[in-house]
């Protein structure tokens, strides 16, 4: 049984869901979770929340339907320097935010400019998940990337994609 899934999304990341926080969180209760994490895609994705969508999740309700709610984001890393598409005055104002790398945001670079680039965007304090990074399309030195997660408390996220030898980022069951 599972506890709580904070990597989802709801209509305002525009892409595969019609459903909004309400319709989510009805459904996490019925499955018997007890906490979600609303994580939207950051403004760089492509029909995602605006930087006032993410403004105004602070003043949502914690609670719904028996469920305890956290609102974040999945932020799009933009290069190796690190640098996301949210501004800190927002980031600073959520629960928690993932990281992560997609194509249409982040030109995969070497191995190691791909780790660098995941270490650099977790120095943010507002960042606890390393998002997909399993991703063949973006190939990381997973040893310095663990060593950098334990010392900024960051945690990986493992999905059901990352055991789907079939899915769209490539065989990561190694990764």
């Amino acid at each position: 049984m599972y506890l709580s899934d904070i990597h989802t999304h709801s209509i305002a990341s525009g892409h595969g869901t019609t459903c909004t926080i309400s319709d989510m969180a009805k459904a996490a209760s019925k499955k018997g979770l007890k906490l979600l994490g609303i994580s939207d895609h950051g403004p760089g994705t492509l029909a995602s929340g605006t930087s006032s969508y993410f403004r105004s999740l602070p003043f949502y309700p914690r609670k719904r339907f028996g469920i305890d709610i956290l609102y974040g984001v999945e932020l799009n890393i933009l290069d190796s320097a690190g640098h996301t598409d949210l501004s800190d005055e927002l980031l600073n104002n959520l629960d928690y935010a993932i990281i992560s790398m997609h194509r249409q945001n982040y030109r995969s670079g070497s191995v190691s400019q791909n780790t660098e680039a995941y270490i650099n965007a977790m120095k943010h304090p507002a960042v606890k998940i390393l998002g997909h990074c399993d991703d063949t399309h973006f190939p990381v030195d997973y040893e310095t990337l663990a060593r950098a997660a334990l010392r900024e408390n960051v945690i990986f996220e493992i999905n059901e994609a990352s055991l789907a030898p079939g899915g769209y980022r490539g065989d990561t069951r190694a990764n």
